[in-house]
């Protein structure tokens, strides 16, 4: 165990003895594995003390005075354990608001705990004396502005420990504290691979969202920031690389005027989520009242099972609905085509494996069903508009399931923007007649009439199936690869194109205030850009310029048209109602502040 002990003269001001006190008291309520432990609070002598543990790591501090920068993986490992440490404070209401590599102790198996914390402060307070106390070269931008600290002030400082461990040393350095703050607010720090060359240029990227000036533009969180840096793989090799997830839903992420900001997005978080909820409850509910029609259910049989699936998603459960329309959807498919529907069922499993997003799905699932209307070029950029990178993979993932429909149904082209390739129209494997053959021989197998059901699922027939439907993904023409392709190249357009938006006017304006009209102007401009090369692909590319069935180029126009009306309208209204994580009441804040101990 250590003690600290309250220096004699600070001990005698009344207010820091009970801000000491306070922040003990505050601290020892943090139970958590990278943060320091604190077990005892007392006063002896007239002298305050804390009781914690003791670390015999030492500090980074002191590792990188003595050994220099540490390995990228060592360092992103420490900042990963801080970060969640910093994590747990926040759900608490504290705030560090002096991080430095100093306050970073090692325990005996190298595990990173923050110490430290500093003398706890209400938010009141902090606001009505915003002074500054914080080390200058780990201050906050805001910080040295006279505002009070908040979480991005914490992630700031982590993005300052973690470029520290990497390159040797602050981003910012000077014997002149004046020097110093002014630098953390208009200076933009040398991105740590220009410093270390060996260094994967995905530190590059999150290091300096870190320390963005403005705190809106940094991680939002203390858990994002430790989630973009354990997305990075390999990271001690030279070619590291990162998973998917912290981009997924870029450009979007932050883009999005606040409530505060914007009239029509507080307008839209109040009155829009209803029409975010219609949308993606009919969507759900479609391919399930096409597949039932398809089969030859009765209209108003078709409408009851869709309208479960809409009545339960329309509640806000939308997962529910979505397994719900799963397993009616693998039933309805198998009346059709038994193997395709074994294959279904295992894509739903992995869906849940994967934990993807009910939205996602939903979307994907839907595009098959929309695109004979000539709605492709809608959910393409729709997707990309509203999950960013994501939505490019949802684009793919409906695409792949599209064309796969449209060759086992046959088709030449499945409506604008899908071709199949095939030089003739083929037997559909969605035969009506199959789905009653398949529906009477499980009724009858219901009734106790077994036998039918052997006739209809003859494994002869199973095979031959199977075996059509194989010989006709492989014998398509390049077009259907081709419409993949195109698809995903829209998407990943939609999404490149906001990204550059969003950069330029962030760089542009250098403030930290979103502008609805901007947002609504990226978005329009992205699905432009999107429409138009979706359409001059399939005017201009062979593989789907000289397919057959190709429909008429004024057809492929209008529908790219009405697509980007609706990937702008829809992707505004959605963006706008997605509400964020619900925050726990912040209890009383604590600001460091730095204090003589002994």
């Amino acid at each position: 165990m250590a003690i600290k002990v309250l220096d004699t003269a600070a001990a005698a001001d009344g207010n820091l003895r009970r801000m000491f006190v306070k922040e003990a008291r505050s601290l020892a309520q943090l139970s958590h594995a990278n943060i320091v432990s604190v077990f005892d609070v007392g006063e002896v002598d007239n002298l305050p003390y804390i009781v914690m543990e003791h670390l015999a790591g030492g500090s980074l501090k002191g590792r990188i005075e003595r050994t220099g920068p540490l390995k990228a993986g060592d360092a992103v490992r420490i900042a990963v354990e801080v970060a969640n440490g910093l994590a747990f404070a926040h759900s608490k209401g504290i705030i560090h608001a002096d991080l430095k590599p100093s306050n970073i102790l090692f325990d005996a198996n190298d595990h990173a705990k923050i110490a430290d914390f500093g003398i706890a402060r209400t938010p009141k307070e902090d606001a009505a004396t915003p002074e500054l106390y914080a080390t200058a070269m780990y201050v906050a931008p805001e910080r040295v502005e006279g505002k009070q600290a908040s979480v991005q002030s914490d992630v700031y400082g982590l993005g300052l420990v973690l470029y520290e461990a990497l390159v040797g040393k602050p981003p910012f350095t000077s014997t002149n504290a004046g020097v110093l703050m002014r630098d953390h607010v208009v200076r933009m720090p040398v991105p740590p691979s220009h410093l270390r060359p060996s260094l994967p240029k995905e530190l590059d990227t999150i290091v300096l969202k870190a320390l963005a000036k403005q705190p809106n533009l940094r991680y939002q969180k203390a858990s994002d920031f430790a989630k973009a840096l354990a997305a990075i793989e390999n990271i001690d090799k030279e070619l590291a690389t990162t998973r998917i997830t912290p981009v997924m839903t870029d450009p979007i992420t932050d883009f999005v005027p606040t409530v505060d900001q914007s009239p029509v997005v507080a307008l839209l978080s109040n009155y829009g989520q209803p029409i975010r909820r219609i949308f993606f409850a009919f969507m759900a509910a479609l391919p399930v009242f096409a597949l039932m029609v398809l089969a030859s259910f009765g209209l108003i049989t078709s409408l009851a099972a869709a309208g479960l699936v809409a009545i339960v998603a329309f509640a806000g459960q939308l997962g529910v609905a979505l397994a719900i329309a799963w397993v009616i959807e693998t039933v309805l498919i198998f009346l059709f085509v038994p193997g395709l529907a074994v294959l279904f069922a295992l894509m739903g499993v992995w869906v849940w494996i994967r934990d993807v997003r009910s939205e996602q799905a939903i979307m994907a699932m839907a595009m098959p069903v929309t695109a004979p209307l000539g709605l492709a070029p809608a959910f393409i950029l729709t997707a990309a508009a509203i999950d960013g990178l994501m939505g490019v993979i949802t684009a793919t993932w409906g695409a792949t399931l599209t064309v796969i429909f449209a060759i086992a149904a046959g088709e030449q082209s499945l409506g604008p923007f899908v071709q199949t390739g095939f030089t003739l129209r083929q037997e559909t494997l969605f035969g009506t007649l199959r789905a009653v053959d398949t529906k009477s021989a499980l009724i009858g197998v219901l009734q106790g009439r077994g036998s039918s059901l052997g006739e209809v699922m003859n494994p002869e027939t199973l095979v031959s199936q199977m075996a059509a439907l194989v010989s006709r993904l492989v014998a398509a023409d390049v077009a259907a690869l081709a419409t993949v392709i195109a698809w995903t190249i829209a998407g990943l357009t939609v999404w490149s194109v906001t990204r550059m938006l969003r950069t330029f006017f962030d760089t542009l304006l250098r403030r930290p205030t979103r502008w609805f009209s901007l947002y609504v102007a990226a978005q329009l401009v992205g699905a432009m850009s999107g429409a138009a090369i979706l359409y001059l692909l399939f005017i201009t590319w062979g593989p789907l310029d000289h397919a057959a069935g190709r429909p008429a180029d004024n057809v492929l126009l209008v529908s790219a048209m009405v697509g980007v009306a609706f990937a702008t309208a829809l992707g505004v209204i959605i963006g706008a109602t997605q509400r964020p994580e619900p925050e726990e009441e912040p209890a009383p804040s604590v600001a460091a502040r730095r204090l003589p101990v002994r």
